[in-house]
């Protein structure tokens, strides 16, 4: 495992100990969706070896799908409060994913503040992927800072474009990028 990301992972560690908790494998990561970003990798010539940021892990599947892509570390960003999950959201993630500790790193903070501290370790991240608050501010503000400190670095890719489509728009024209969509993920060309 890469020096900045053991700092990173020594920073934020797992708990010692398995707590209670529910197991929870479900997650919105379709099988459309798969196929989408499958291609793009594949298309992006991405081949699946190093260490992915995803912001908006939810309960992990999607984080899950990416080691089975054969990358080899997930940094799960989320803040962990799931409107459903009644404070458990957090304990559930770690429960149901107890046995991928050594492949996740958690970072419970707000996706902004993730992009930044992952960049600020000097963490080598191969994919940067973008699926977490889909409002208009937030999905903007984690694009172009994604874009700012990761792009040239990281192949940064996102989902749910139907519902982020006009921020994703907003982020390319304020920042000049251009952006690629296969069904309802994208990419940064």
């Amino acid at each position: 495992m890469d020096k900045a990301l053991l700092e990173l992972r020594k920073a934020v560690p797992w708990p010692r100990h398995k707590p209670e908790g529910i197991e929870r494998h479900w997650g919105w990561i379709s099988r459309v969706t798969k196929h989408a970003m499958h291609t793009i990798l594949q298309q992006n010539n991405i081949t699946p070896s190093g260490t992915v940021l995803e912001l908006g892990v939810l309960y992990g599947k999607s984080a899950r799908w990416w080691l089975r892509q054969k990358f080899t570390h997930i940094i799960c960003n989320d803040l962990f409060q799931y409107k459903h999950a009644k404070g458990t959201h957090k304990r559930d993630f770690i429960h149901s994913n107890w046995d991928m500790r050594n492949k996740f790193t958690i970072l419970p903070m707000g996706s902004q503040s993730a992009l930044a501290t992952v960049r600020a370790f000097e963490v080598p991240v191969q994919v940067v992927y973008i699926d977490a608050c889909h409002e208009f501010g937030d999905a903007a503000a984690d694009t172009l800072l994604a874009y700012q400190l990761f792009y040239g670095r990281a192949f940064i890719i996102g989902d749910d474009w139907r519902f982020v489509e006009d921020a994703i728009q907003w982020a390319a024209k304020t920042a000049g990028f251009q952006v690629g969509v296969i069904k309802n993920s994208w990419w940064i060309k």
